[in-house]
């Protein structure tokens, strides 16, 4: 998994994750809060979800305290992060931001 999410942060296109564990309902709300702002979005930006555990590296290297966790990288540098549930609207406000400037 650790080799898919390098691929998908280090490539040259934004990247918008969302770390989530399994169960999580808050993680389930925002699914298709993703799949919109992916529609939006189309081809400029990758849209993912990674499940990853409390004790797990990936979750201990990019700071995941709590889930979901969605973040915003380009080139393998973080952009934007954010531990908490939010709308189609601000992320794509959020993405516009920190893309365009």
């Amino acid at each position: 998994m650790e080799n898919t999410l390098l691929e998908i942060i280090q490539d040259e296109k934004p990247a918008l994750v969302e770390f989530t564990i399994a169960d999580c309902d808050p993680c389930e709300m925002m699914a298709p809060t993703l799949r919109q702002v992916k529609n939006v979005f189309g081809k400029r930006i990758n849209v993912s979800i990674i499940t990853v555990n409390s004790l797990d590296e990936i979750a201990e290297k990019y700071n995941i305290k709590s889930v979901p966790t969605t973040a915003l990288f380009c080139k393998g540098e973080i952009l934007w992060q954010s531990s908490s549930v939010l709308s189609k609207q601000e992320i794509i406000n959020i993405v516009l931001d920190k893309i365009d400037s």
